[in-house]
């Protein structure tokens, strides 16, 4: 009954439930007379804080070498024995993954910088790496990084949070 109610309804709606509390908490109001509060964090809230959606961050290298850039994460909240899963792959591309592309992280922790990559042998570097978060009780967020040919560049894209 959670979230399943009507906001406008025929008549209006109260601003306090039966026992004076918000009548909305989420996005949508409850059914019945008591609006439910919302779920307590059970791990980490875990999102991307690099690269910035859009921007551009330059990997630079000397020929033959390999080159590798991090993507970090920003890690917030939760309850003790919370965690978060963070799990990074490559779909399409040259890239490598060089370090941390799954990692479990608890409240009170800070998640490793996912550091990503190409050979600087390889004349077209392109691809993309889909990052998934998955907390626990709390949906999944998504992020996206991706490799552009030729410039030798990652931004990321894509960014949601999918509701439980």
């Amino acid at each position: 009954m959670r979230d399943s109610g009507q906001n406008s309804p025929t008549g209006g709606a109260l601003v306090i439930d039966f026992l004076g509390n918000s009548r909305v908490i989420n996005s949508t109001i409850d059914r019945g007379a008591i609006e439910a509060p919302p779920p307590t964090p059970v791990g980490p809230q875990v999102t991307p804080n690099s690269p910035v959606t859009g921007a551009t961050t330059w990997l630079i290298g000397e020929p033959g070498e390999p080159v590798f850039s991090g993507i970090s994460f920003n890690v917030s909240g939760g309850v003790a024995l919370g965690t978060t899963q963070i799990s990074c792959q490559v779909t399409v591309g040259t890239i490598q993954i060089g370090t941390f592309p799954e990692q479990m992280v608890g409240v009170g922790q800070s998640a490793e910088p996912v550091l990503i990559g190409f050979d600087l042998t390889s004349s077209v570097h392109t691809g993309v790496i889909p990052c998934i978060f998955s907390r626990v009780g709390f949906g999944n967020t998504f992020a996206a990084y991706t490799f552009k040919g030729g410039v030798d560049e990652l931004f990321r894209h894509g960014f949601e949070f999918a509701p439980p």
